[in-house]
Formats: structure tokens, sequence, C-alpha cells
């Protein structure tokens, strides 16, 4: 992304997923023809990506419904999130909070629409502190509330949507596996660990990557400091490209790693 680009933010708080972006895009090969994020948390790589790639397409997947909701809504309907955002953050309130958190928990949710279920999960990770969605066993919310006033910039989503209204995005809540067949040479995959299902598997991983791979992917693998960082240094069909001072870290393919020695980085 060029120096002289304003830069857009993801549409909720995700921790300091933006710090992500700053060394995958450096990372990244100069031309791609696809992008495909598997597993996506913050979005943060995938904006800065689309606004230095106009002539790619983008797919977005997450595991989480909810993620897909607030990408959808800013996609189709911003103007209407934005008007329930105002909404939330003019009532915003310890009480308020608690009654939109327990939306899920009292079997609500799924009543509501889309829309609506977009402009909670915005909310509850504007309020709660460090921003994120965590949640419990049964995947009920468990977000604290926070005092400070809600964090959400309209200016920011307004500018986002004009940016998905432009790029070729498709957003999907699919097994990563059903991607797979998708993909072709020189598309640039991102697989980012700490947003991948707590059910995959070391071997589930270790097979979607080297099928990736074999398709002739750009592959770029995030991942915090811990054991999931260590079984990837130990393979040999991925090798550790940028460290970031926070401990995460970033890994390659072969194929990633000949683009970047031939053509270079953006």
């Amino acid at each position: 992304m060029s120096s002289g680009v304003k830069r857009i933010n993801p549409p909720y708080l995700f921790g300091g997923k933006r710090r992500v972006a700053d060394f995958v895009v450096p990372s990244s090969p100069e031309w791609f023809g696809g992008y495909v994020e598997p597993f996506l948390g913050s979005g943060a790589s995938a904006i800065a990506l689309m606004q230095g790639h106009p002539e790619a397409s983008f797919t977005l997947n997450s595991p989480s419904e909810h993620v897909v909701d607030v990408w959808l809504a800013v996609q189709y309907e911003s103007k209407a999130l934005i008007a329930l955002m105002r909404e939330h953050r003019a009532l915003h309130s310890a009480g308020h909070f608690a009654a939109v958190r327990r939306w899920d928990a009292e079997g609500e949710l799924p009543q509501k629409t889309l829309i609506e279920r977009a402009a909670r999960f915005v909310y509850l990770t504007a309020t709660n502190p460090g921003g994120g969605y965590p949640v419990d066993e049964s995947g009920l919310s468990t977000a604290s509330f926070g005092q400070a006033p809600v964090a959400f910039d309209e200016a920011n989503l307004r500018a986002l949507a004009g940016l998905l209204a432009d790029r070729d995005v498709r957003l999907s809540s699919v097994p990563a596996f059903e991607l797979v067949p998708q993909i072709r040479d020189e598309d640039l995959v991102l697989v980012d660990t700490t947003a991948a299902p707590d059910a995959l598997t070391d071997r589930e991983l270790k097979s979607l990557l080297g099928t990736l791979t074999a398709r002739g992917a750009y592959l770029l693998v995030t991942a915090p400091t811990d054991a999931r960082a260590a079984l990837f240094d130990s393979w040999n069909t991925l090798t550790r490209v940028s460290d970031h001072p926070d401990g995460e870290r970033l890994w390659g393919n072969g194929t990633l790693e000949r683009a970047l020695r031939l053509h270079g980085a953006p």
C-alpha cells in the first residue's frame, strides 16, 4: 500500500491484528492473482492488500458466522449498520450492554436481522476491554462491559464500504478445505492460525497447507510464539520470513520465496 493512501481499519476491534498486517504486506509478492483468507480474523491484512491491489479478487472466509455477518453488512448495508451503531452508542450502559450480550444465551440471536446481528458484534467488540469477541465453551459471548465510550469510527466504516464496493470481494463461512478447489497458481493465501477453529488439529492444518502449496499458491502463515509456532519451524516446507517484536511470527512456502526473489515485495 502506498504511503500516501490513508489506512482503512477493520470494522471491529480485534486486539493487535492491525500490526500483523504491517508485516504481512511487505512479505507479500508484488503481484498475485487472487487473495484467499480461510480463517478471517480482523481482516486488517486483507484490507491493506485491497488498498494496494485493485486488480485482484478477494475471498474472505471465516468459521465464525458473526464475522461474516459484519462484512456482509458493511458491503451491502453500511448505512443501516451505522444507524444501529449510533443507537447502541446512545444507549450504552451496563444494562444495555448486558441485554444485548444475552441475545445468544436467550435464543434471540437467530431471530435478529443480519444488520442487527452485525451491529451487536461490532458493539460488543468495541466495548469489550482490548477488543475481540470472547466466548465460552458453548459459543456464548463472554464480552465484558467497558466504561469508555464505544469505539466506533463511522468515517472508517464508510471508507471500508466504499473499498468493498470497488473490489471483487466474496464472503463465506465454510470449512477451509471447501475453498481448496478454487485456489489457482499464484493466488496468495494467508492462514492466520489464531483465527482457526480450536478443533483444527495439527495434522489437518499440515494437510491443508500442503494441499494449498501443491496447487501453486503463495502461502503465508501467521502464529504467535507457542507450540504451533515450533511445529511450523520443524516443517521443511515452510520458512520463517518475518518476526514481530510482540512474538507474532510469519512463515512462507517455497512458492512464495521464489516469487519474492524473482519479483520482489511491494
